[in-house]
C-alpha cells in the first residue's frame, strides 16, 4: 500500500554555507536557547532509517573565531548505536572563548583555566558503541600541545597523555609551576 516502508528508506542531504541562528534549532536543542549569534552552516549526510553517514560538516562564526570541520557516521539506529567522528580541524580563538561563554554561559560555566589556554585546537577521532567511547587527538594550545587518548569500555577507564613543554603556570596561573613534559597513563 501507501505505507511507509522503513526498511526501505533512504535519504540524501546537502546544505550549501548558510548563515543560521543556533536558537532556532531550540525545539530540538533547548540547550541552544540563548545562542543568538549567527554561525555559518554546511553539510552533507545521507542515510537509512539503521544508518546516517555525514560527508562534511562546517560549522564557524562569521569571523573564524570558532570552527568545526568534521565527519562522522551512526550506525545500529534504533538498537545499540554505534558511531564515529573524524575531527579534521575544531579551533577556538579568544574571541571564540567569549562566543561560547556569551552564548552558552548560562548553561555551561567554561572553567578559568580552559580560558587561559588561549587559542585551542583539536584534530583526532572518537567513536563508540552502546556506552562504550575512545577518543584520540592531538590538542594545541597557547599553552602547549599534548596528545590524548581516553577510553571506556565495559565500565573501564583508560587514558594517556603525553606533552611536551606544556605551560602550567600560565594554565594554572601560579607562577609555582613552570614548564612539563610528562607520559602519563591511567587506568581504573
Amino acid at each position: 500500500g501507501k505505507n511507509l516502508q522503513m526498511a526501505s528508506l533512504q535519504y540524501d542531504f546537502q546544505i550549501l554555507p548558510s548563515r543560521i541562528t543556533p536558537s532556532d534549532l531550540a525545539p530540538l536543542l533547548p540547550i541552544l536557547g540563548n545562542f543568538d549569534k549567527p554561525m555559518m552552516l554546511a553539510t552533507t549526510f545521507n542515510g537509512t532509517s539503521t544508518a546516517l553517514t555525514v560527508g562534511n560538516l562546517s560549522v564557524s562564526t562569521p569571523s573564524n573565531s570558532l570552527i568545526l570541520q568534521a565527519k562522522g557516521s551512526l550506525g545500529n539506529i534504533g538498537s545499540k548505536p554505534r558511531w564515529a567522528a573524524q575531527v579534521r580541524r575544531f579551533s577556538v580563538s579568544d574571541a571564540g572563548m567569549g562566543f561560547i561563554a556569551a552564548n552558552l554561559g548560562h548553561k555551561v560555566r567554561i572553567p578559568a583555566f580552559i580560558t587561559r589556554l588561549g587559542s585551542l585546537t583539536f584534530v583526532g577521532n572518537m567513536g563508540g558503541y552502546g556506552s562504550d567511547f575512545a577518543s584520540k587527538g592531538i590538542f594545541e594550545t597557547g599553552a602547549g600541545t599534548a596528545n590524548v587518548a581516553l577510553g571506556i569500555r565495559r565500565g573501564h577507564f583508560s587514558g594517556r597523555l603525553e606533552t611536551s613543554g606544556l605551560n602550567l603556570r600560565q594554565i594554572m596561573d601560579d607562577e609555582h609551576w613552570g614548564v612539563v613534559s610528562t607520559r602519563i597513563n591511567v587506568d581504573g
